[in-house]
């Protein structure tokens, strides 16, 4: 057997949290290119506060 068990079991996991990393990374970017282009700009969160009178 290439892999046992225990190692198998590790390595599917190590795999599954790669691909669901490279998931996560690619929704962000087309959700960060889509917050650009509708022309949103962060700012500080110092102006939030002082917007709710904080």
């Amino acid at each position: 057997m290439f892999l046992q068990d225990k190692n198998k079991d590790s390595f599917l996991k190590k795999t599954s949290e790669q691909i669901e990393d490279s998931v996560d990374e690619a929704i962000f970017e087309e959700a960060y290119e889509e917050y650009l282009k509708n022309g949103k700009k962060s700012r500080p969160v110092s102006e939030l506060w002082k917007e709710a009178g904080d």
